[in-house]
């Protein structure tokens, strides 16, 4: 439902198999306001 809401908007939108752990093994960058997530980027 968010992916068609943000195409919606003129985002580009993907379904990635494999979901944020994939998206984190392949190196992407991902931002967020925890501390947690703040350390995920590359």
């Amino acid at each position: 439902k968010a992916a068609v809401r943000l195409s919606a908007l003129g985002f580009q939108v993907k379904e990635m198999i494999g979901g944020i752990e994939y998206w984190r093994k392949e190196g992407y960058r991902i931002e967020g306001s925890s501390p947690h997530d703040a350390s995920l980027h590359g």
